[in-house]
């Protein structure tokens, strides 16, 4: 059983529902972090517990219709998620006439991120959930989870007598999806898009798998990402149209090519993007303290006006990106808003500088964009990190973390103060209540059932 989630079920008798629902009727327990997710007070039985009287059936055919989705489409990245992403993502929405907990599943790629939280107080329903959790799963035991689940249900079905349910159809296309890499690949783009399986357009995933061979696959995978918007073929379109000739030439530090960064466990991706940036400031002996535009721009190999070069002002594209030259040793960086201030292009190269150091040698694509997903916030640690490390921070601010010290901390270091107050939170030092833009609060606005 997986420490983090899990989820299982202890078999009931029913007597008055449909046949699939009534002889898998369970009580239901889901495990996540330290907590209970299922731990109820049911107004009917006037008992508090850890398990809830469900069905395993609706619950296991949402998660096989969901599958593709749950693990791999992220949350959008500037609108507020539709009924669809919702239908697929939030477990309020299995339906069936029972009241579901509250728990919603946010990938990441590597990583599935749940987020449960209590019902409402007050609510009428008889069943009311009282936990509020997070965690993050490593996408391998999230995986492992589903799929048990779903395979207990089956057994439990097989075991009654019901052999051919829709349940039995929806899996055994999902395995066979899986099985196959042609498949899996469809399905797995068709989900970073947005859509139910057989709904993506079938030119957008044809020109994403036939790219993939030029650009590399962990290129193609954020770029999708980016793709989940009204009109993917136009937003697809801008990304391609992207010329290694529109970048900043450069020639990354030498001493930073083909060196192999242990990152040992999977930890979170800011510890991930944190422990990268002070690895890569020990091999090339930078000590403490802010760094320099001269420094940075010596590090990429780029020009020192490369930080305030006006001369392409208005060219703007959905991503940034760095295309490489493995042959030359050269890099061409390609960024999103070429009228961005200072800052923000230190910290947007710096980026680049992590997935230079980083990155696989099959992508000659290395992208960035504003995406939620754990490559993408390894970028943003780590440029956080390797600009104003956390030590230096919090040894100018002292006790002082109002907005203005914040402010002035950001103007000495040369970052956002988004920036520095993000890395104060990563670190522990401020709380997340403090940022309005993070996953956690962006979902905890939403209206359903007023909570989610």
């Amino acid at each position: 059983m997986n420490s983090t989630f899990a989820m299982t079920c202890r078999w009931m008798s029913s007597l008055h529902e449909q046949e699939e629902v009534k002889v898998t009727s369970a009580m239901v327990q889901i495990c996540l972090a330290d907590g209970v997710v299922t731990r109820n007070q049911d107004d009917w039985a006037h008992t508090v517990q850890d398990d809830v009287r469900l069905s395993a059936y609706p619950l296991a055919l949402w998660l096989a219709q969901s599958w593709w989705r749950l693990r791999y489409e992220s949350l959008p990245i500037r609108d507020t998620p539709s009924v669809s992403w919702r239908m697929a993502h939030e477990m309020a929405a299995v339906g069936y006439g029972y009241v579901w907990p509250n728990l919603v599943f946010l990938s990441e790629g590597d990583q599935v991120h749940a987020l449960s939280v209590q019902s409402v107080p007050g609510d009428k329903e008889p069943v009311r959930y009282l936990s509020d959790l997070y965690a993050a799963i490593d996408g391998a035991d999230f995986e492992h989870e589903i799929d048990g689940f779903i395979r207990t249900t089956l057994a439990r079905l097989n075991a009654m007598g019901k052999v051919d349910t829709p349940l039995h159809r929806i899996w055994h296309d999902v395995e066979a999806e899986r099985a196959d890499y042609e498949s899996c690949l469809w399905r797995k783009l068709e989900a970073m898009l947005g859509y139910e399986p057989d709904d993506g357009p079938s030119e957008i995933l044809d020109t994403l798998i036939n790219v993939q061979k030029r650009i590399g696959p962990s290129a193609v995978s954020e770029i999708a990402h980016v793709c989940a918007v009204p009109d993917p073929k136009q937003e697809l379109g801008h990304i391609l149209a992207i010329d290694s000739n529109s970048g900043i030439k450069g020639h990354l530090n030498d001493s930073l090519r083909n060196i192999q960064f242990d990152q040992g466990e999977k930890p979170a991706a800011w510890e991930r993007g944190w422990k990268l940036a002070r690895n890569v400031r020990n091999v090339l002996g930078i000590a403490n303290g802010k760094l320099q535009d001269e420094s940075l721009c010596e590090i990429l190999g780029i020009p020192p006006k490369s930080l305030n070069d006006e001369s392409r002002e208005g060219f703007s594209t959905p991503i940034g990106a760095v295309i490489r030259n493995e042959k030359e040793h050269q890099e061409s960086f390609i960024l999103r808003k070429s009228s961005r201030n200072r800052c923000g292009r230190r910290f947007e190269l710096t980026r680049f500088l992590c997935e230079c150091v980083r990155a696989n040698p099959e992508d000659a694509w290395l992208v960035s964009t504003d995406a939620k997903t754990t490559r993408q916030k390894i970028q943003r640690a780590f440029a956080a990190e390797f600009l104003c490390p956390i030590k230096d921070v919090v040894e100018y601010l002292g006790s002082d973390f109002s907005d203005d010290a914040i402010y002035d901390a950001a103007n000495h270091f040369m970052v956002s103060p988004l920036a520095v107050r993000t890395h104060l939170v990563n670190n522990h030092l401020l709380t997340q209540s403090s940022l309005n833009l993070d996953v956690d609060l962006r979902l905890w606005n939403h209206p359903y059932h007023s909570v989610l």
